[in-house]
């Protein structure tokens, strides 16, 4: 996928704090596929809530990551980008960090970072980190080139956030 993304009108969306209890999960779903969308949940955190999703109109398979710490904080899916004739795989993850604990959002973070590289492919990780792009291995990752903010890519201003939106591979 060298170059420049073919324009493709396509929606990925990435839900932190969605609280979806399991019984509940086949109905939501239901409703994105009403709409020509597929979502992936991620593990029930205590065992009842699916805490983060991501929601793509385009195909997406759903991606179990081998991570532990991140394990109940993200949601994974390759999704296949058109481009032509071509279908370009990309393996896109929703993270939500810890708020309460920027120690465990590094951990899970590190894990989840390490998965996506060892998948050997692009990948993107949206959501919501609860640290700053200056705060432990997204710092780092980001100063040795192993990431790139997403943010680089806006055309206008960005809106103030305490929030980091999203860390993509360099191309």
């Amino acid at each position: 996928m060298h170059g420049a993304m073919c324009e493709v009108k396509a929606a990925i969306a990435s839900f932190q704090e969605i609280d979806i209890n399991t019984t509940s999960a086949v109905s939501y779903a239901n409703e994105w596929r009403a709409k020509g969308c597929g979502i992936v949940y991620s593990t029930p955190d205590r065992g009842s809530l699916h805490r983060v999703a991501l929601v793509s109109s385009l195909a997406m398979t759903p991606v179990k990551l081998p991570v532990t710490v991140a394990e109940p904080r993200c949601a994974a899916g390759l999704v296949a980008w058109p481009c032509g004739e071509v279908h370009h795989h990309i393996l896109v993850v929703s993270f939500y960090g810890f708020a309460d604990s920027s120690q465990r959002t590094y951990e899970a973070f590190a894990e989840l970072h390490e998965a996506c590289m060892a998948f050997g492919g692009h990948f993107l990780i949206l959501g919501d980190f609860n640290i700053t792009q200056e705060e432990g291995p997204v710092s780092v990752a980001l100063a040795t080139g192993q990431l790139r903010a997403a943010d680089e890519s806006a055309t206008a201003p960005l809106p103030a956030t305490a929030l980091t939106l999203g860390y993509a591979t360099l191309v």
